[in-house]
């Protein structure tokens, strides 16, 4: 098969989810002898040169197009500015690789619009969606108190869209069941390919120092880390990761953190920055244990590292990734609306006899083999590509759906005011309604003068 990943991220950058999983999947399909290539669709990689990465061929979005699809989005710019941000990229990358001209299926990512173009669009192969996180999901466990109606309008968007595509993928079974309520869709639930390597040399763990890695973000649970580490003062955490604005309030979380727990945060949960893939793979295997405290996550592929890695692993039953896990026998779970199971949880790893230690762990690794397999996925994978490619195509004929995705141009007097800004509109008001006073003011007085 011939196949055209649409992607907001990949290698040879580090970082994403999205990028630990397709780098870890893509060169698989290529071993597997199928063509394979990848769009990089993100605005900070416009206008790269080509490259190969482990047979994968790697284009990046060229700004010729991006431009010529800016001005077909222009009313979305002052009142949805998601679309805005994300639609005029979708659809340049849509018209860049020619509508999936000479390609047997094209996968989008729900995350960035990119599906958006492809569901519009006549004369396209096989769309597949790949759930990672769609905008309209962050933007639901980012804001819980601040939703607006522009995120209100991307969540229906991204619900009628769905059931246009011919075919809807999830990496995680949580993920898999919240989009087939939403989306009244089957969605194929696809785990991400894993090859575990051979372990570091470890000379030291920590027995009470755990690790974190992510980004320092409200639902990747920082709360629920602090309230339970409040009931175990003698456990620390190292917490590996970007800091992120609290939506919220408008803070850095780091800055919400030292004001609700001044006794946790930077004495016991100590933030620091990100750092490259393999120094972090080092640390995460140097440590006691990982722990992820998410409120809610698609996957969460620190999980799969650590349990590769000897690792033991404390994780929310809200992260997708819990699916892997078998409580108390190759890690252990907790409910993150309960501080307190985490507590225990991370009380019970620390009390585990050296002999209960190296089964669990030993047990893990042979989770992440057995399920995590690239050659077995890789099969269950191209299976799947193979029946979209060959069923039947879903009715794209949606003049609504349609309306609101694809390019147009407005130039009508609504589209002229929302060019300018609201404070140039007040102050435009401001001098009508002066002028027209004084109009009628001389024009009593004209009257007055006549009688």
């Amino acid at each position: 098969m011939k196949i055209l990943f649409i992607l907001p991220e990949y290698l040879p950058d580090s970082g994403g989810g999205i990028i630990s999983y397709y780098g870890g999947t893509l060169p698989h399909l290529v071993e597997a002898g199928h063509e394979i290539h990848v769009l990089v669709v993100q605005g900070n990689r416009l206008d790269l040169p080509d490259c190969e990465i482990g047979g994968v061929r790697v284009r990046y979005l060229k700004s010729e197009f991006l431009q010529k699809a800016l001005p077909g989005y222009r009313r979305y710019h002052l009142s949805f500015p998601t679309l805005w941000a994300f639609l005029p990229f979708a659809w340049a990358a849509c018209e860049q690789m020619r509508r999936g001209e000479g390609f047997d299926l094209v996968e989008t990512t729900d995350f960035s619009l990119l599906f958006a173009p492809w569901l519009v669009t006549a004369d396209v192969p096989a769309v597949n969606i790949s759930l990672h996180g769609s905008c309209g999901q962050l933007d639901w466990h980012e804001c819980p108190k601040t939703w607006s109606l522009n995120a209100d309008v991307v969540r229906l968007v991204e619900r009628a869209a769905f059931s246009s595509a011919c075919g809807i993928q999830a990496n995680s079974n949580g993920n898999a069941q919240f989009w087939r309520k939403i989306s009244h869709r089957d969605v194929r639930v696809l785990l991400p390919a894993f090859s575990c390597s051979d372990q570091p040399a470890v000379t030291l763990r920590e027995s009470k120092t755990g690790i974190v890695a992510g980004r320092l973000q409200i639902w990747k649970g920082p709360q629920v880390l602090c309230r339970a580490l409040e009931e175990l003062p003698e456990v620390r955490v190292f917490w590996y990761g970007n800091d992120t604005i609290c939506q919220e309030g408008g803070l850095p979380m780091s800055k919400v953190l030292e004001k609700q727990y001044p006794k946790i945060f930077g004495s016991r949960l100590i933030h620091q920055k990100g750092v490259p893939h393999d120094q972090m793979l080092q640390k995460i295997a140097e440590a006691s244990f990982l722990c992820v405290p998410s409120t809610w996550d698609v996957f969460n592929l620190t999980v799969v590292e650590a349990m590769s890695l000897g690792t033991p692993v404390v994780c929310s039953r809200e992260a997708g990734a819990s699916m892997l896990i078998e409580h108390g026998q190759n890690g252990f779970l907790f409910d993150p609306a309960h501080p307190a199971e985490l507590a225990e949880c991370i009380r019970r790893m620390m009390s585990l006899t050296e002999t209960e230690r190296t089964n669990i762990v030993a047990k893990a690794r042979a989770t992440v083999e057995q399920m995590l397999a690239p050659s077995r996925l890789c099969a269950e994978r191209l299976d799947y590509y193979q029946s979209l490619a060959t069923g039947s195509r879903r009715n794209l004929d949606d003049p609504w759906l349609q309306a609101v995705l694809a390019p147009r141009l407005e130039n009508g007097r609504l589209e002229t005011l929302r060019a300018f800004t609201t404070k140039e509109l007040v102050a435009a008001t401001r001098r009508n309604i002066v002028a027209g006073i004084k109009r009628r003011l001389s024009s009593g007085r004209g009257d007055r003068t006549e009688g």
